[in-house]
């Protein structure tokens, strides 16, 4: 095998967003795999790894739409220039939505097509979500238009199209899978995405005096951040549980808004607002990680948090969505909150605390059974699947 081009068009280069943690973690272990990598992405990032990076951009706005179709632009012509001078170069492009893989059809060489293999992100938007929670987008309309548009029922046309034009494609949720299998021929292989080595986990550790409950994310509508802080409001007022509260905002979102409210609340006793923390070491202190999403939609299916979270040993409490229904098993390392609820949630935390030690033991043998959220199991079938690839082309 000679080479492994990486790209990818929407990137974050300091790890703080799901997917760009993804690519990055892809580069350096197959580099360490002794495997000429290359990566085209807009912005470079800081590795120890022998990774030849291929860059358009000293800064991007991750949030900008336009600038994301045109960083796409721009990777999969870089990607035309390095496999003119590569011999049999694999090439694996990381994109989100059908409107994203419109543009790689567009814009990559199509001699190159039979050698790239696409990894997918996120599910699309369903008729039935919609019709669902119509509620939801329809008071939010103007932020995920581009959602209804672009990443839904209405756009996943372009998959059944296009799909089937590339070498494989890699999804990292099971639903995901069925979701595009039931509407393309192609070969859709599953891979479940995971963060931290097996060898350096983070250990669990626990505060005596305080349940500690935590959030780690954006302050966005769609992540239901408003709703847990009146969540966080409830458990204090209910006074059943002696818990804090840790608020790790990623810098997304409206944070000042967020602010306002927890100060209107009075909730400064019980939460503590946390920046630029160690993921890893945070979720190995939290007793319970809160997770009120309102959609899975325009998410990674599997977010790193959940796959971090579970795989330390700390549980999630979440609503129901059946894009998790691969790594959220309710009553064994999660529990079930609603959005439409708020005595009940807060029950539901309070049940959960009285009965921690017999939530965790579950927890613990369930995640970290074989390693299943591991990195390990993530870069080994990206492996199988790529070297598949390079042994029947060279």
């Amino acid at each position: 095998m000679d080479s492994l081009i990486l790209g990818i068009g929407r990137f974050r280069n300091n790890k703080k967003e799901a997917i760009s943690k993804n690519f990055i973690n892809l580069a350096e272990c197959f580099s360490r795999k002794n495997i000429a990598v290359i990566s085209v992405s807009p912005t470079s990032f800081d590795t120890d790894c022998d990774i030849e990076q291929h860059n358009f951009r000293k800064h991007s706005r991750y949030n900008s739409l336009i600038e994301g179709v045109i960083n796409l632009v721009k990777t999969c012509s870089t990607i035309n220039k390095i496999a003119t001078s590569r011999p049999y170069p694999q090439i694996n492009i990381h994109i989100a939505t059908p409107i994203e893989l419109l543009i790689v059809y567009i814009f990559i060489d199509s001699k190159l097509r039979h050698r790239t293999t696409i990894s997918v992100w996120q599910s699309f938007l369903t008729y039935s979500e919609l019709k669902e929670n119509y509620k939801f987008f329809l008071r939010n309309i103007v932020a995920y238009l581009h959602i209804i548009l672009f990443n839904s029922y209405i756009s996943s046309v372009i998959y059944k199209r296009i799909l089937h034009h590339f070498k494989n494609i890699i999804v990292h949720s099971r639903f995901q899978k069925n979701q595009l299998e039931s509407i393309s021929k192609s070969n859709i292989n599953f891979i479940q995405n995971g963060v931290f080595p097996i060898s350096d986990t983070p250990i669990k550790q626990s505060d005596d005096n305080h349940f500690v409950l935590a959030y780690i994310g954006h302050a966005k509508h769609s992540k239901g951040v408003d709703y847990l802080i009146e969540l966080i409001y409830k458990l204090k007022k209910r006074s059943n549980i002696n818990f804090k509260f840790n608020l790790c905002l990623s810098g997304f979102g409206d944070s000042e808004k967020i602010t306002k409210r927890i100060d209107n609340l009075n909730l400064n006793d019980v939460i503590k607002y946390k920046e630029d923390i160690d993921v890893g070491a945070e979720l190995a202190v939290t007793d319970l990680l809160i997770l009120p999403l309102r959609t899975c939609v325009g998410t990674s299916l599997t977010p790193n948090i959940i796959v971090e979270s579970l795989s330390i040993g700390t549980p999630v409490a979440i609503p129901r969505f059946p894009e998790l229904c691969d790594t959220i098993k309710f009553g064994k390392n999660s529990i079930e909150i609603f959005l439409n609820n708020l005595d009940e949630s807060a029950l539901a935390i309070e049940n959960f605390h009285m009965n921690q030690s017999y939530n965790k033991m579950f927890l613990h043998e369930d995640s970290t059974n074989n390693g299943i959220l591991s990195l390990e199991v993530f870069i080994n079938g990206y492996h199988n699947i790529l070297s598949d690839k390079w042994s029947s082309n060279e």
